[in-house]
């Protein structure tokens, strides 16, 4: 197998992808949703309601309700409701970038738990095997499981010692475990941004309701805080779904490292010998 570096990290190229498509699908969930008003909303006006809380439009029908005569797309576009889907969609793909660094780690895992270190019983390795172990690891390099076991390898190589080998495991699976909630610190951040967004919609309809009772002649009505308070539901929703899937992605990763711990803690200190413990002496006869 080819050996390829493996990262634990997003790189600056993936969050700026992950903002570009977060923006793609924003504008792609108000175009679409302004589409089918367009086509549908004359026959369906539950469907213009539904597209004036997710989208902030503004729908004008004839009398009757049998046509939509047009729609303010540039409204649309420039919602809060639209900043809000921006911000979910960037956090949704970060996510999914995640999601794949962890499909990455459980293949490793699946791969070197069965066929890398010695499984008999009475099997053991000496720091003379460490070099063919290390070579077996070179396909995985940078995993977490291909990490741990190299970092403890080393370390006894150097020394010899089986039990300072696994606690050498032990540091590296706790110093894993307090990188990874840096790695989501971006992603916590568009989760606190979604009902901030909201709030900041709601309290501009009713900045702009109070300022229309101050000047009624001002083309506006009650109207503007039923919409602003539609972005503050919008924004509930989405950090509800955000906060869930951030939640089972970070303890997958969580679990991810703590198996690889145990696999360690498993096999290392049994199966490593202790080459600095001293040769059995055999008594003249």
């Amino acid at each position: 197998m080819r050996s390829v570096q493996h990262s634990r990290y997003l790189s600056k190229t993936e969050y700026c992808v992950s903002v570009l498509a977060g923006a793609l699908v924003a504008v792609t969930v108000v175009m679409v949703t302004i589409a089918l008003v367009l086509r549908y909303g004359a026959i369906c006006p539950p469907l213009c309601a539904i597209g004036n809380v997710l989208c902030n439009m503004q729908v004008m029908a004839d009398g009757t309700f049998t046509e939509v005569q047009a729609i303010d797309i540039g409204q649309a576009l420039l919602s809060t409701q639209t900043l809000l889907y921006w911000v979910f969609a960037t956090a949704i793909c970060l996510l999914l970038l995640r999601a794949r660094l962890l499909r990455r780690e459980r293949r490793a895992l699946r791969a070197l738990r069965a066929q890398l270190l010695p499984a008999k019983p009475g099997a053991g390795m000496r720091a003379a095997d460490v070099p063919h172990v290390l070579h077996q690891l070179e396909p995985y390099k940078g995993t977490i499981i291909a990490t741990l076991i190299e970092r403890a390898l080393q370390h006894y190589q150097s020394l010899g010692l089986p039990a300072e080998a696994a606690v050498y495991a032990t540091a590296s699976a706790e110093v894993f475990t307090n990188q990874l909630r840096p790695q989501y610190a971006f992603i916590m951040f568009c989760a606190y941004a979604l009902p901030l967004l909201g709030l900041i919609g709601t309290l501009t309809g009713m900045m702009r309701v109070v300022a229309w009772l101050g000047a009624p002649e001002a083309d506006i009505s009650f109207a503007s805080l039923g919409a602003s308070f539609d972005a503050a539901l919008v924004a509930l929703v989405t950090t509800f779904v955000l906060v869930f899937f951030i939640s089972m992605t970070q303890a997958s990763e969580e679990e991810a490292i703590n198996t690889a711990h145990e696999y360690c803690l498993d096999h290392l200190p049994r199966r490593l010998m202790d080459d600095a413990a001293p040769a059995a002496h055999t008594p003249p006869r």
